[in-house]
């Protein structure tokens, strides 16, 4: 049997990427830019958006214990709908409990 000779490299992740000041300004450039983009490009763009926000719920996750009411926020913080932050903590973050309270 042939091992790889290939190993993986841990790195130290920043647990808060999105307050950093160069992160913050892309999104605030973005969001200025947004309106010129094409909706099939956007459309484009939602599956690694999706990844975005994962990341972004983890970080959050590490800073503050985990309350259903901080959907909503998060939602409104990542300019998102509680629906999909929802989705997206139940269903591949695993905290299953979360989708009654979007209900509510």
């Amino acid at each position: 049997m042939c091992k790889s000779e290939i190993t993986r490299v841990y790195f130290s992740h920043d647990q808060d990427a999105r307050g950093d000041d160069k992160i913050k300004e892309m999104f605030f450039d973005f969001r200025k830019v947004v309106k010129n983009i094409d909706l099939s490009e956007l459309k484009a763009l939602a599956s690694i958006s999706c990844y975005s926000i994962y990341w972004s719920i983890v970080e959050y996750m590490h800073r503050n214990s985990f309350c259903g009411k901080d959907i909503e926020l998060m939602a409104d913080d990542l300019r998102m709908i509680n629906l999909l932050i929802g989705i997206i903590i139940g269903i591949y973050i695993g905290i299953i409990w979360v989708m009654n309270i979007i209900e509510d």
